[in-house]
């Protein structure tokens, strides 16, 4: 395929008119709509998605030799070494090099479809990225409407998404947004051999397939309207369960009575789907809803959440029609094979819209950090582990290997893609390039945000172009208050409410963050991302629609009480709601003076939950200021102010217990492992003791920490390479600020994610201890084998052999491929781990093949002399071919040179090239 293209920038006009060109380079095709200086859009294509393209117009019988399908004249200027013989070489184009000076011949040609209509019949079939889409289409179209209708709803209940298929053994490709749909062969639909359809076009075509019965099966044909009738029902329900008390007798009552005495969902929808099936109740129905219409245009309180009533009403007006039938062809068959089309493997790795902070974040990152490794690592840690339904179709997996993205079931998808981390940074390698990552709006909101200049580094030259105009600033200024506003609203109400989960309105959406966000994220099934939030930086985020709000509270208030700020539509202030989870309902949890409750009022603790109250005043009188858990049984216990503490952190609810000796008091209770209850706590910044009885009935400690410990403020650190220092921790905020010593720059982390690098930390403190302690273990070994050793030469020989065979065993290092391809190719413990087999493979070749017994006998029949040389090869196997692998700066190794550690005081050169020095400081390898 490279062979038809020119690499040099080409430039063609279409029969249409058009102006389009062309470049090839090794990897890709670039290709343009327009002139290159001023092109209206391009596109990067891989040469195997040129090649299907064109195998697929040949397929469908849209290919020809590129001589019988054009006679396009245009005066090209000459050039030295031009092809006379060139052949016009690209799909129904006129090839010539730019500049073209001409304008564009008429021409009668035909525009000639990029796909087949069997195709574009498929696409149509496949529906929305929704389970129910089809059965939704379907029923609109039963309502008998325009096609100017049918056009509107498709546009808006489509959306933007995109889907993959195959007809036969070909793979096509479909996107679709506000303009309409785009299908292409291959893995993508938005190259320059898509065809476009309007939605009127496929309002037009879809009612079509529908009459010939080549849309869906007639199960599904059966299924649709009174899936329609199921739907009206449970929003008109839904409504009409958010209407505020002081309006419950004023409108709707025929539904009133109606739902009088039901139990719950899904008894109340099976009872408003029957009244609206009774034509005479619809009409009472209808009236009733427009009285309610007319009045809620001039009071929005009259629901508490908000809806849309005009849907609901247009709703009920179609319930009066009589739908149209449909009838399935025999012969027709639904698409069974599908895959996830690079364009939507795009949409997921870009995320939605209002993720610009997600898109800005990264788009940094890669700015700042060209190593490959870091990006990936950046990529695994900012989304973390996390598995559940994220919309529509979809449902994603990320762990610290991959990222897997499938259709359908969870369990047994019908489409699924795996990539590793390195394959998601190539790709977002691959958007950044083509300025197909970042939208228009992130462009705008990067260029109103102040530049940051390290404290450290002078700054550049100022550029007037460089900074952002007043308007600008202003601009985000006010977004940035905003945001701090909006986060500040939903503290002050979290406060209020710290074991309930916060539901907070931003739009038409309902937001939750912090450990919220992580406990609704799993439950709920929902995305979990971060929001930037000024002077704070990353907090955890996850949101729910608010048209969906009633679906996601009732699953929530299973386990949780629920809080909800809510903005009233064309209000402006919040009214809050706190919903009781059903668990605790029966306590009567909901009033704020439960706590004051008398204890004869308060149910009983159960027998394991009541502490030793003497042995527990005695802990709490020696760790006043820790949260103290008592331990019985598998679940540690809180009690008093110690549970309204650790409630919270701990994602459990505080109930009102009475315990003899202490009255009516709060507990709550957490039946993981004690290790878990601990992190959990640490990470919420609480300081802790957790106690047991032991076998004379008293408490003893089981463990006693602080937060102090967990993150420790002032600590330096290595994070992903960069040596950092702790500057502040807000475990409230889920937000540690390091500084990065090296540039003068600051980072804002999650808590959890500089534990993992404190715990590594602390790790090679006690790995450093423990060498050091066999090093003098060795020492001491070593000089009681000199002492057994009756004369003073054989004392000196044993020195002398232990470094006469380490340079030996050295020397075959230097030449073991194995060690130096781990050394260069993984890390550092998998390296050791095959420094150790290869030193046991020079000493056995030593010792065994060569037949040196003396070395024989001392390394394999004295353990310190084995455990030593092995330890000490290893290590200083490792530091050299890493230092070979790496670029330094032009150092000395004579004494008295300059080296990275200070001025060189010995040297010692191990084997051709490499050195051992030491300084006053340390000392270490070097390369000359």
């Amino acid at each position: 395929m490279k062979s038809l293209f020119n690499n040099t920038y080409t430039e063609i006009i279409l029969d249409s008119g058009q102006r389009v060109g062309y470049r090839a380079y090794d990897d890709v095709l670039h290709l343009w709509r327009g002139a290159y200086t001023s092109r209206e859009q391009e596109e990067y294509l891989r040469w195997e998605d040129v090649a299907s393209a064109i195998e697929g117009l040949m397929q469908d019988g849209l290919w020809a030799e590129p001589m019988e399908q054009l006679t396009l004249q245009v005066d090209v200027p000459e050039e030295p070494n031009q092809d006379e013989d060139y052949i016009p070489n690209l799909f129904d184009l006129a090839g010539s090099t730019i500049p073209l000076v001409s304008e564009p011949v008429a021409s009668t040609a035909p525009i000639r479809p990029l796909v087949a209509q069997n195709v574009i019949d498929v696409a149509l079939t496949l529906g929305a990225n929704d389970p129910e889409s089809r059965l939704r289409i379907i029923a609109e179209f039963m309502k008998g409407k325009t096609q100017e209708e049918n056009a509107e709803f498709l546009e808006k209940h489509y959306g933007e998404n995109g889907a993959g298929f195959y007809v036969g053994e070909r793979k096509y490709s479909l996107w679709y947004n506000k303009a309409g749909m785009q299908i292409a062969p291959g893995e993508s639909a938005k190259g320059f051999n898509a065809a476009a359809v309007t939605w009127e076009q496929a309002a037009e075509r879809i009612r079509e397939l529908l009459d010939e019965g080549k849309y869906a099966g007639q199960t599904m044909l059966y299924r649709a309207w009174p899936f329609e009738k199921n739907r009206v029902a449970e929003a008109l329900q839904y409504l009409h369960r958010d209407i505020d008390e002081d309006f419950k007798d004023t409108y709707l009552p025929t539904l009133t009575a109606t739902l009088r005495g039901s139990f719950g969902y899904p008894d109340v929808v099976d009872k408003t789907k029957e009244l609206l099936e009774q034509p005479e109740q619809l009409q009472a129905v209808i009236g009733e809803f427009t009285d309610f219409m007319k009045d809620y245009a001039h009071n929005r309180h009259i629901l508490r959440f908000r809806h849309r009533p005009d849907e609901i009403a247009q709703g009920l007006q179609d319930m009066q029609c009589t739908p149209l039938k449909f009838t399935a062809s025999p012969d027709f068959a639904p698409v069974e094979r599908f895959f996830i089309s690079q364009d939507e493997i795009d949409a997921l790795l870009r995320e939605p819209p209002d993720h610009y902070d997600y898109r800005i974040g990264v788009y940094n990152f890669f700015e700042q950090h060209p190593d490959r490794k870091e990006r990936e690592k950046y990529l695994s840690h900012l989304h973390g582990e996390y598995s559940g339904y994220h919309g529509g179709n979809d449902n994603i997996t990320y762990t610290h290997k991959e990222l897997i993205f499938t259709h359908g079931d969870i369990i047994e998808p019908y489409a699924a893609v795996k990539m590793k981390w390195s394959q998601v940074r190539k790709r977002i390698e691959a958007l950044i390039k083509k300025d197909a990552f970042l939208s228009p709006e992130d462009r705008e909101i990067m260029e109103s945000r102040p530049r940051e200049t390290p404290v450290d580094e002078p700054s550049a030259t100022p550029v007037k172009s460089e900074f952002p105009s007043e308007e600008d600033a202003k601009k985000h200024d006010i977004l940035m208050a905003n945001t701090k506003a909006h986060f500040a609203s939903y503290d002050e109400v979290k406060q209020a409410r710290p074991s309930d989960i916060v539901l907070f309105q931003r739009g038409d959406f309902f937001e939750m963050y912090g450990p919220d966000a992580r406990v609704a994220s799993v439950e709920l099934d929902i995305h979990l991302t971060n929001r930037n939030i000024p002077e704070l930086g990353r907090v955890a985020m996850c949101g729910v629609p608010a048209k969906d709000l009633d679906k996601y509270v009732e699953k929530l208030r299973k386990e949780h009480g629920v809080t909800i700020s809510a903005v009233p539509e064309n209000g402006t202030e919040r009214q809050i709601y706190f919903l009781p989870s059903y668990s605790d309902m029966s306590e009567d949890k909901s009033s704020p003076s439960s706590k004051e409750m008398e204890s004869e009022q308060v149910v009983g603790a159960a027998p394991q939950m009541v502490p030793s109250v003497e042995e527990y005043a005695r802990i709490k009188e020696r760790f006043p200021e820790r949260v103290v858990g008592v331990q019985n049984g598998d679940t540690i216990y809180f009690y008093g102010t110690d549970a309204e503490k650790a409630g919270p952190a701990l994602n459990r609810n505080v109930l009102m217990r009475d315990i003899p000796g202490m009255g009516a008091v709060s507990i709550t209770g957490d039946a993981e492992s004690w290790q878990a209850s601990q992190e959990k706590l640490l990470r919420h910044g609480i300081d802790l003791v957790f106690v047991r009885l032991d076998d004379d009935g008293k408490y003893e400690v089981i463990t006693a920490s602080t937060a102090a410990e967990y993150i420790p403020v002032g600590m330096v650190l290595d994070v992903d390479r960069r040596r950092c220092r702790i500057e502040s921790v807000d475990f409230q905020q889920d937000a540690v600020r390091l500084a990065v010593l090296d540039s003068g720059y600051s980072l804002t982390e999650s808590v959890r994610y500089v534990r993992e690098y404190v715990e590594e930390a602390y790790d090679k403190e006690l790995e450093k201890a423990a060498q050091e302690e066999k090093s003098r273990l060795f020492a001491g070994q070593v000089m009681g084998d000199v002492e057994r050793l009756t004369e003073p030469e054989q004392a000196s020989t044993v020195r002398e052999l232990y470094g006469h065979y380490k340079e030996i065993l050295w020397g075959k290092l230097m030449e073991d491929e194995a060690l130096q391809n781990a050394c260069q190719n993984s890390d550092r413990q998998n390296a050791m781990d095959e420094g150790h087999n290869a030193v046991e493979r020079a000493a056995k070749d030593l010792g065994i093949a060569q037949g040196d017994m003396q070395f024989y006998q001392l390394y394999f029949g004295n353990t310190s002399f084995h455990n030593q040389l092995k330890e000490e090869l290893a290590n200083e196997g490792y530091d050299a071919y890493m230092a070979l692998s790496a670029e330094l700066s032009p150092w000395g190794v004579e004494i008295g040179n300059h080296s990275p550690w200070g001025i060189v005081q010995t040297t010692q050169e191990l084997t051709d090239g490499v050195f051992k020095v030491s300084t006053p400081r340390h000392g270490g390898i070097m390369v000359r």
